[in-house]
This record gives C-alpha cells, structure tokens and sequence, in this order.
C-alpha cells in the first residue's frame, strides 16, 4: 500500500480557538485541520511551517511541539493509501488568513476557513478529523507524542 507522511498544523489563536478547514462537496460537512504532505528531505516541522504559509498566510507562528500522531488508510480512484499523520502544534498571534498561496486544487478542495472553541468543537454535529479534537485539546500539551484516532 502506498504510503503519505503527513503535517497537520494545530494552529491556536489567542483566545485559544483552533483553525479548521471546511472540505467542499461532504455531506455531513466534514472539518479538518490545516496542513498536507511531507515533502522528500523536509522534516515533519518544516512541513508544517511550510504548510501553515501556503494555506493561511501566517509566517510568523511559534511552531512545536509534535502533539500526536494517527494513521488511517483513505481511498483515492479506488486506490487505498496509508495517511501517516504528524499533528504539530503552532501558536499564531493574529486571526488574519490569506489564501494567497493556494493551489487550484486547495481553492476547489477548501469550501471555508473558520475558528472554533473548545466548547463548539464538543458540540457540534459536524464531523471533526480528529474525531476527538475538543477532548484533545482540554488535555493540554502531552510531553510525549500519543497516537490517536482519527476516525
């Protein structure tokens, strides 16, 4: 099975909301966090700094540490492919995004952009990747890396 490292960016404002992606076209609506794949020779950090630029603009964020870690297997054009998951935790000081550096592809991908507490993460009847999110991140910053689910 084909196999995709990847940077997922757990961007917190601060006031302490995280910033999640709307994916287009998923019914119920599906929400995710930034980020994507690690390059060939980029580390899982310098994946997610790069990541965190293309997608919202912000270039100024205190990166680290790398919070979990999950792996689920999704399938593209009938093909299963391995997700190895990186969830890098980054500290932002403003709310402003800019899609500036978006590909055609993430300008189809994305439907919207939004923040969200803690509290509207626990209760909203979206769907949420990672399924446990709000619970997450009331546990704080884990001194080591835990493997979570993601679905």
């Amino acid at each position: 099975m084909q196999e995709r490292p990847t940077a997922r960016v757990v961007l917190l404002d601060p006031r302490g909301e995280v910033l999640l992606m709307r994916v287009a076209g998923q019914d119920p609506e599906l929400w995710v966090l930034i980020g994507g794949g690690i390059e060939p020779g980029e580390t899982v950090l310098a994946a997610a700094r790069r990541e965190l630029a293309e997608e919202t603009g912000i270039v100024d964020a205190e990166l680290g540490p790398v919070l979990w870690y999950g792996e689920q297997v999704l399938e593209f054009d009938g093909v299963p492919l391995l997700f190895r998951q990186h969830f890098v935790l980054a500290r932002c000081a403003s709310r402003v995004l800019s899609d500036a550096g978006w590909t055609p592809e993430e300008r189809e991908f994305v439907a919207e952009m939004r923040w969200w507490s803690v509290d509207e993460l626990a209760t909203t009847p979206h769907t949420i990747v990672p399924r446990d999110l709000a619970a997450l991140l009331r546990d704080g910053v884990p001194h080591e890396v835990r493997t979570i689910p993601l679905r």
